[in-house]
């Protein structure tokens, strides 16, 4: 199934809207590269720019119950969390989480969440800046501010993927406040 998987995303590059894209911008043809990735099932998961667009002073992390599809998608509500990087400290929104991505028969689907976990937080404050704190270290070793997707599994969080934040940071003195 995985070769059959593979055989149809590498044809789908000389389909007909594909050909039609190409030919209308004078593209030349290209082979389609197929990356294979391991689901990683967490019981938490979410996303995370290593600094806030509108507060490169902080983190920002959604995150919700489930497989990160959910909030990748924008498919569950998930909650909010800022994490200072000066001193860690925390800002949260706790959504009303009803829904989340589960795993059934090897495929990701919704389902409802437990009446007593809706209004918990998905993270606890700790958790949250280790999460913060591990794309900050990644952030450094790749020397740019980046969108991390992560998941929890058995306790240790995991990195699942990361890439550059498209939006560009404010730099210099910002006013917040004048009287």
């Amino acid at each position: 199934a995985l070769l059959d998987a593979i055989a149809r995303c590498r044809a789908s590059a000389d389909g007909a809207r594909v050909r039609a894209y190409r030919e209308s911008r004078g593209l030349a043809s290209a082979a389609v590269a197929v990356v294979i990735q391991e689901l990683v099932v967490g019981d938490v998961s979410g996303v995370m720019f290593t600094r806030d667009p509108d507060m490169p002073d902080e983190a920002l992390i959604s995150s919700t119950w489930g497989l990160c599809e959910g909030v990748v998608q924008g498919a569950v509500p998930c909650d909010t969390f800022r994490v200072g990087r000066l001193d860690g400290t925390i800002r949260a929104h706790i959504a009303d989480k009803d829904r989340l991505v589960i795993l059934v028969g090897g495929a990701p689907v919704e389902a409802d969440v437990a009446p007593e976990r809706r209004r918990a937080p998905s993270l606890s404050d700790d958790v949250a800046r280790e999460v913060a704190a591990q794309g900050w270290r990644l952030e450094a070793a790749i020397g740019r501010p980046l969108d991390v997707e992560w998941t929890r599994v058995d306790g240790r969080i995991v990195l699942l993927q990361a890439r550059p934040i498209t939006r560009t940071m404010p730099t210099g003195r910002r006013l917040l406040w004048d009287n």
